[in-house]
């Protein structure tokens, strides 16, 4: 097996160097947990446990409608779903 396949070599090395920076999962976990089980969070976005604001294009409700029945047709489910509407989307 070529080198680059494989677990060893560069890439091996590199991957054990950035799993030296994970978190632990029970850490990791924490920001989605309690993002999940925070009243009101749909529509919103969060940065690990930070609420952040919206970019002015995410909560383009024309521009949503757009790309949904842009992706609808090009999917070729055109008429068969309809798109959610969530706090987030003003």
């Amino acid at each position: 097996m070529p080198q680059c396949l494989d677990r060893g070599g560069v890439p091996g090395v590199l991957l054990k160097a950035v799993k030296l920076a994970w978190k632990p999962p029970r850490a990791g976990a924490r920001a989605v947990v309690r993002a999940a089980d925070l009243p009101g969070a749909t529509g919103r976005y969060f940065n690990v446990a930070r609420d952040v604001p919206l970019k002015p294009a995410a909560a383009d409700r024309a521009l949503a409608g757009r790309v949904w029945a842009q992706a609808a047709e090009l999917t070729g489910l055109t008429g068969r779903l309809a798109p959610a509407d969530g706090p987030g989307v003003t």
